[in-house]
């Protein structure tokens, strides 16, 4: 599951029609012995409603998460099963994928909108490989319609590109990056630039930063501890 994303195709599903659809939508996914995987959770939606979090019929979290929050890790059985977030003011379910857990691993789960109206789930594997000494590491993430398919340029306090082509929904990549460093984020063909000082982040720890805006050019970042 390094990405998973499944179209609700603009659905609104009562929480009890949607217990009688994963009763009835088991596939033949490739098998393994059940396990545990942990999950944390992280709400992009800028106006929607907090939510909540489940594996086929448990409640995962324990709090809602509402928008720009994320949750703690929770446990979440290995193998096949089905994922999905409901909004907890209209019990209603928002978004649902069908994935295969792999035992042991950890992930980082994102709802998010493709900005007409429909949720998807984006889910990442975390890699906990210790940073060199002074360095943090740092995935960085787009899922927000708002930008309206302009990339995003991320480059070091010296001008030194980072990634300066992050795409709408492409799939984010280690980088590892000194702790006195300050990054710089704008959206193409924008002046306005966000700074990220170091500070933010700390020595031997893995992170994943996700990107939005309220205008379309001022980037907004938001710090997601992947340890």
């Amino acid at each position: 599951m390094k990405n998973f994303k499944l179209n609700m195709g603009g659905w609104v599903l009562s929480a009890f029609v949607l217990l009688a659809l994963l009763s009835s939508c088991k596939k033949d996914f490739v098998q393994q012995d059940p396990g545990v995987a942990k999950i944390r959770v992280v709400n992009t939606l800028l106006s929607a409603n907090p939510h909540d979090f489940y594996q086929d019929n448990a409640k995962l979290t324990t709090n809602t998460v509402g928008y720009g929050a994320y949750s703690n890790y929770v446990g979440a059985v290995g193998g096949y099963s089905v994922l999905w977030f409901k909004d907890a003011l209209l019990n209603t379910a928002s978004a649902v994928s069908d994935v295969v857990l792999a035992n042991d691993a950890k992930y980082t789960l994102f709802l998010y909108s493709n900005g007409a109206e429909k949720f998807f789930i984006a889910g990442y594997i975390n890699n906990d490989k210790v940073p060199a000494a002074g360095k943090f590491r740092v995935r960085f993430l787009n899922l927000c319609a708002a930008f309206d398919n302009k990339k995003l340029s991320i480059v070091d306090q010296a001008g030194v590109p980072i990634n300066s082509q992050l795409s709408f929904g492409a799939d984010p990549v280690y980088f590892e990056i000194n702790t006195d460093n300050v990054l710089k984020v704008k959206v193409e063909d924008s002046a306005v630039i966000t700074h990220i000082p170091g500070s933010e982040f700390q020595e031997g720890k893995n992170y994943l930063v996700w990107f939005d805006t309220v205008d379309g050019g001022t980037v907004q970042y938001h710090i997601v501890p992947q340890d």
